[in-house]
Order: structure tokens, then sequence, then C-alpha cells
């Protein structure tokens, strides 16, 4: 279940989303930014418990059209913007 509030703020208003992002959730968060339109926007990731691998490239998608991503935990962090893999050197 995720549930998305809107906090209005000065300059930009900001979405609080809360729960777990999944794929089956995505439609509905972009009717949501796509209503706020014209308003600066940020995403509120404090209150993720979890995100698929889906929300983690729709967040960076949302990140590259300008909106903020605040407050993510280190899981979520590490979800978004996975470590490169390393390449092991031939012995």
């Amino acid at each position: 279940m995720l549930r998305i509030t809107r906090q209005p703020g000065v300059g930009n208003d900001t979405l609080l989303l809360e729960g777990k992002l999944m794929k089956e959730w995505l439609e509905e968060l972009g009717r949501v930014l796509e209503h706020a339109r014209g308003v600066p926007l940020a995403l509120d990731l404090s209150g993720l418990s979890y995100l698929d691998a889906d929300a983690a490239r729709y967040l960076r998608a949302c990140r590259k059209r300008g909106i903020t991503l605040v407050s993510a935990s280190a899981f979520v962090k590490a979800l978004i913007d996975p470590a490169p893999r390393r390449r092991s050197r031939p012995r």
C-alpha cells in the first residue's frame, strides 16, 4: 500500500510517500505528479519502507525531469542509485 500526502510549501510542494512503492502504484503517483504540473515538486521518501526495481527506475526518471528526491533512507538510496558493479580482474 502507498499513501501520497501533498504538503504545500513556500516555493515548492512536497509529496510525502509512505509505505511500499511498487509497479502497481506508479500509475497513481504519475497522476498525482501530472495534477501538480507547473508547481516545483519534491518527493519526500522518508516514509518508504520498500520499493521495487520499477519504482527505483521511475524515481530516477523523476529526478531527471527536475523533481527533487529528499529524505530517503540509506536502504532506499541504495535501491535508487546502486553502487556500480566491480569488475573482477583476471588472475
